[in-house]
């Protein structure tokens, strides 16, 4: 999903759990929370219906977060970048999200030739330098949000 294609598709602050093939993407300003620990906290409550502090919180071997208990039916990933923190839940199925902030002016190829494949390298190259640090950063958060979802780290996997 990018910024474009976001969508607010309800005014319900307590969403129920997400439907099978439905998604759930919670944005909010960094500054709104405590930190993105409370945010994922406030978030959980609202579909277990308990208080942030008593939510059980584990981690898997490269950081993912999994909710320990209560015991639901819940997948979730969490993403922080500049201003904004984002997050995303779903039924179950592996989920997740990442947000970057996109500096126009970065000199996006010598990443791209580091950890991208040649393919990508080759479209990015062939991209107007208007449009080429939008689609890097296409690029970054689908991968970087992949990894995330399976439970792997940036690093190696990139690599």
């Amino acid at each position: 999903m990018t910024a474009l294609s976001a969508r607010k598709s309800s005014d319900s602050n307590t969403p129920g759990t997400p439907r099978a093939g439905e998604l759930h993407l919670w944005l909010c300003r960094r500054a709104a929370r405590a930190g993105s620990d409370a945010f994922l906290r406030d978030v959980l409550s609202n579909y277990t219906e308990t208080a942030p502090d008593q939510l059980r919180i584990t981690r898997g071997t490269h950081g993912k977060p999994a909710l320990a208990w209560p015991l639901l039916p819940l997948d979730f990933n969490l993403s922080g970048s500049g201003d904004w923190l984002a997050m995303a839940v779903s039924d179950g199925a592996p989920v997740g999200v990442d947000i970057q902030y996109c500096d126009p002016g970065r000199d996006v190829m010598p990443l791209a030739r580091r950890f991208f494949r040649e393919r990508e390298v080759a479209e990015l190259q062939d991209c107007a330098p208007a449009q080429r640090s939008d689609r890097f950063y296409e690029y970054w958060t689908l991968k970087e949000a992949h990894i995330k979802a399976a439970g792997g780290s940036l690093g190696p996997e990139l690599a």
